[in-house]
């Protein structure tokens, strides 16, 4: 134990790593051997000892003490400090560690790497707690394979239930982004090569997934005390690069690698930013859930061949749609997201499916469910004419239950970009007494609107008038007030073309109703450039000025109203 300095002729006070010194002063620390012990390690030992000298224990050539019995495993901020004292009269300078630092440490794996370093580093602009971390660089020259795993420190760390890993780092490089913290176990296991052990954010623990955004610190932990780990032991600590990659460097700082008793550590899940998406509502592709591959997601690769949300597997890229964002890109047959959604107007929905294909002559096919219950089958993606060209697919779902539910966006095929799916309401369920909003999802200020009503599922439709159970009628909003129970299973419409899919004004999908007009529907267009090649019977036309509306050479459009 610590308890003499200086062949006793001086005391110092005793800690066990940088976290326990108290600011500005000196302490000398029981982990600056190199192992990291817990406080009463050397009270375990010499009651040990004791025992023996007893003879209350056999004398055996090995007698296991663990360094630690928790909660506390391993700390290490790789911290040393400079002092300056006097010996003999002259005055010496001497830096001292504080922290476990490097103990036996050593390359374990180095492939396709030119000058590959990890040190400990003093510079105070990348370290997290202290003055000091640990540095990985080096260049990769190998598109196969390229990788570098040092190991820090042997421990001997039996494994517990509960007991997790945890680390700070700072990625100065986009390839620091595959760099990690892997551990070896006396069964000849890697950290990194379990499928099954996951960071907080749901992505295995191997350097070979990006981990982290370039320029900023950011803690990663891992729960190892479950599964097949529990009852091996840790031997080895390593900080690893591995990534093929033929041009670029690897810049990566490490800090306060911990190994302590924790439950915390299980992936993160739920709704990507924390809320359920809306609907009615636009739920973009990119936003699918927390909780990695297997739960919020199934990508075929580890790899993120986009640039959103590096550290998952899923390809999420800058999209060149109208309005910007990203889209999932990259897909293949068999891959899904999932969202967390929130229904808050039961009825029935005009689905968007919004992609693109530049794969000419292909077909292309996705599927949309909620809750395990399919809303839109075999979609079909044709070719658009480029990867950024996007099309807007619709379908009619069926009746949607209020309250929150799991969207699974499907991938049949891969050979399609993803944008978004949107959600408009068609028909829409309520219960009697209350005030109910429909708003048309199409609307343009400027523009005028009719409200029409089915009392026959469809089959017919009429115009309606404000009064004691309607407002809004000739506006984008339609207000029922207080649900009349005697307009049960009614349906309303207020169709607007939207043109969508084509410029035929005979297809329904180009219709926001997802219905062709007829002769009681009055209709809306804002934009675009219908052509009408049948003989068209409607109630009323409406249109912006900026349309172009062309009927062909033999068909007619008859305006009855």
């Amino acid at each position: 134990m610590l308890d003499e300095f200086e062949e006793g002729t001086n005391s110092i006070k005793g800690a066990i790593d940088y976290f326990d010194i108290p600011t500005d002063q000196y302490f000398e620390t029981f982990a600056k051997d190199g192992v990291w012990t817990s406080p009463d390690y050397y009270l375990r030992l010499e009651a040990k000892a004791a025992q023996v000298l007893r003879g209350d224990t056999i004398s055996t050539p090995n007698i296991p003490i663990n360094y630690s019995n928790g909660p506390m495993y391993f700390r290490n901020s790789f911290e040393s400090r400079t002092t300056t004292y006097n010996m003999n009269g002259a005055t010496k300078t001497l830096t001292l560690k504080i922290d476990p630092s490097f103990y036996n440490d050593g390359v374990v794996t180095n492939t396709g790497m030119t000058s590959p370093v990890v040190a400990i580093v003093n510079e105070t602009s990348f370290t997290k707690h202290g003055l000091y971390s640990a540095k990985l660089t080096g260049t990769p020259n190998s598109g196969s394979s390229a990788k570098y795993y040092y190991k820090t420190n042997d421990v001997i760390i039996p494994v517990k239930a509960n007991i997790a890993l945890s680390f700070w780092k700072y990625s100065a490089t986009a390839l620091g982004q595959y760099t990690s913290v892997d551990l070896q176990f006396k069964s000849g296991k890697t950290l990194h090569s379990l499928t099954e052990y996951k960071d907080a954010n749901g992505n295995q623990m191997t350097p070979t997934i990006a981990r982290g955004t370039v320029g900023a610190w950011q803690q990663f932990s891992c729960l190892i005390g479950t599964g097949q780990l529990v009852g091996d032991t840790i031997t080895g600590i390593d900080i690893a690069y591995d990534n093929p990659a033929t041009s670029g460097t690897i810049t990566a700082y490490f800090d306060d690698i911990i190994i302590q008793d924790s439950a915390v550590a299980t992936p993160t899940t739920g709704p990507y930013g924390g809320t359920a998406w809306p609907i009615p509502g636009t739920i973009e592709a990119e936003n699918y859930d927390l909780g990695g591959e297997g739960v919020a997601y199934h990508d075929n690769d580890a790899t993120n061949s986009g640039t959103f949300r590096p550290t998952e597997g899923v390809d999420a890229e800058t999209c060149g749609d109208t309005g910007g964002g990203y889209d999932i890109g990259f897909t293949n047959a068999g891959e899904y997201m999932n969202y967390t959604v929130n229904v808050t107007v039961p009825g029935t929905y005009t689905l968007g499916f919004r992609a693109s294909s530049g794969n000419v002559g292909s077909t292309n096919y996705a599927r949309v469910q909620l809750d395990g219950v399919t809303l839109a089958d075999s979609i079909l993606i044709p070719y658009t004419g480029a990867w950024q060209t996007y099309q807007t697919i619709n379908s009619i779902t069926p009746v949607l239950s209020a309250g929150t539910h799991i969207l699974k966006i499907y991938e049949i095929t891969g050979g399609m970009n993803i944008n978004y799916v949107s959600f408009s309401v068609l028909n829409w369920v309520t219960c009697p007494g209350t005030t109910t909003i429909l708003v048309a999802t199409t609307a343009t200020a400027g523009n005028t609107y009719q409200w029409q009503v089915s009392t026959n599922n469809g089959n017919s439709y009429s115009n309606i008038s404000n009064g004691a159970s309607y407002s809004g009628v000739t506006t984008d909003t339609l207000t029922i007030i207080n649900t009349p129970a005697g307009l049960s299973n009614n349906i309303y419409r207020c169709n607007v073309w939207i043109g969508s899919i084509s410029n035929a004004w005979e297809t329904a999908g180009n219709w926001s109703c997802g219905s062709i007009p007829g002769s009681t529907t009055d209709v809306l267009i804002n934009s675009g450039t219908p052509v009408i090649n049948s003989i068209v019977n409607i109630r009323s036309l409406e249109l912006d000025p900026s349309v172009q509306l062309t009927v062909t050479t033999g068909k007619q459009l008859k305006i009855l109203h």
